[in-house]
């Protein structure tokens, strides 16, 4: 993985002991949302890992991301700026493809 998550702590709002703990404010939603669309929440696990994306990309490969990711993605690669690695990024909720969930 190239990325990954730092978890942050949420105080008491999602705490399953909290009487709160469905995290049902709406602003607080929004405000954790945003939060993941930040470099801050995330980092780069590799810090090597340019360096291998430019010798991919002098050997010719071509490298893309394809991701069930909502459209946080690319802003947050740009965030991260790691977005010039790629020669292209599919996200299924910018391009229409959402993921499917099997009937049981």
């Amino acid at each position: 993985l190239l990325i990954s998550l730092q978890w942050i702590v949420a105080g008491n709002r999602c705490n399953p002991s909290h009487r709160r703990h469905r995290c049902s404010d709406a602003q607080y939603f929004e405000e954790l949302y945003n939060y993941y669309m930040t470099d801050k929440a995330w980092q780069l696990c590799d810090p090597n890992a340019e360096r291998v994306f430019q010798a991919l990309r002098k050997a010719g490969v071509k490298v893309a991301v394809v991701s069930n990711f909502d459209t946080r993605l690319k802003p947050l690669l740009r965030a991260l700026n790691c977005d010039h690695w790629f020669d292209a990024v599919a996200v299924s909720a910018e391009d229409d493809f959402p993921v499917c969930i099997p009937s049981t």
